[in-house]
């Protein structure tokens, strides 16, 4: 599967175009525990739905966290357990696979998978994948664009902060287009040092305390090649943080000397332990995240890990380090 093949890429914005032009209602879901990404594009693309008078209901199974409510649009995403049977159509934002957003579905859909992830399993009726988009949301743009859609400020402000949420703060996954994309974005009037300020600029006093207790628990493998952090339920409890709070702590210890790969382990109370993968650019990160039922990019993916933390810390470490003995 090429998952950037022009080609296909072009078959599937077409069929979209049918899609849209025949339907009048429409559901839009994402991933559980959504990230700036994701709600920016859910709303970017409602927004788009909406100027072409269509009816769009935004469903999320968790509301939306105070880093991202600076959003124009986040009050039109609906907090809820279940799809309900009808609009037919539902578009999975951003989900590499139909489990992801953890809702009941209720009926018969028709899925159009949308997604920038290489570990994408395909299971849209119209699937739309593009690897080489630096960010969910940056695919909107080309929606836009086959629709004749109008890029207003609003549409601008939440393509612009997924592709800056995605990208780490213009970190990773970049290419002369997605720097173009946001040229096209700020020529609406936006402000980027606004959407940069809120998502990397202005955090709470909860997370600098989270980050010095996740600080305090780095640790090295691999002759230092591997660097790993943790966070735990009663780090947050401590100090007051949310989930959300630690967004970007990986890249704090990715960017040491001479680390080739970063991993964050969280725990969730409900959910075992969470692990982020990130890599300095000579690691593909995805093929172990896959092993593990997870998913994500070349060069920045996650999974999920069973057991407690004193059990799956040790085990993945050392599966890490097998599948990876030639680049380790």
């Amino acid at each position: 599967m090429i998952w950037n093949d022009t080609t296909m890429i072009d078959e599937a914005l077409e069929q979209l175009k049918k899609i849209v032009e025949q339907e009048n209602e429409f559901i839009i879901t994402s991933h559980v525990r959504s990230d700036g990404d994701s709600i920016a594009t859910q709303i970017a693309l409602a927004y788009a739905l909406k100027q072409l008078n269509k009816k769009v209901t935004i469903i999320n199974k968790d509301p939306v966290p105070m880093l991202y409510k600076f959003l124009p649009g986040t009050d039109m995403i609906t907090i809820s357990d279940e799809i309900p049977e009808h609009p037919r159509v539902v578009f999975y934002i951003e989900c590499s696979d139909e489990e992801r957003p953890e809702l009941q579905i209720l009926g018969k859909h028709f899925i159009v998978n949308i997604d920038h992830h290489i570990t994408n399993t395909m299971y849209g009726d119209l699937n739309w994948i593009n690897s080489s988009s630096p960010a969910a949301g940056a695919m909107i743009y080309d929606f836009l664009q086959i629709m004749n859609i109008t890029l207003t400020k609003e549409i601008a402000e939440n393509i612009y902060a997924a592709i800056a949420a995605d990208t780490g703060g213009f970190r990773y996954n970049l290419s002369a287009n997605t720097f173009y994309l946001c040229q096209e974005m700020m020529k609406t009037g936006i402000k980027a040092e606004t959407a940069n300020k809120n998502l990397f600029g202005n955090y709470p006093a909860t997370r600098v305390k989270l980050l010095a207790e996740v600080l305090a628990t780095l640790q090295f493998d691999a002759n230092g090649k591997v660097a790993w952090i943790v966070s735990t339920d009663e780090m947050l409890t401590k100090t007051g943080a949310t989930p959300i709070d630690a967004e970007g702590f990986i890249d704090c210890i990715l960017f040491i000397e001479g680390v080739e790969m970063a991993l964050f382990f969280k725990q969730f109370s409900t959910a075992g332990v969470r692990v982020s993968l990130r890599s300095s650019g000579t690691i593909d990160v995805s093929p172990i995240a896959r092993e593990y039922g997870g998913g994500g990019h070349k060069y920045a993916s996650a999974c999920s890990l069973p057991g407690t933390m004193g059990d799956a810390i040790p085990e993945f470490l050392q599966r890490l380090k097998q599948f990876y003995e030639k680049e380790l």
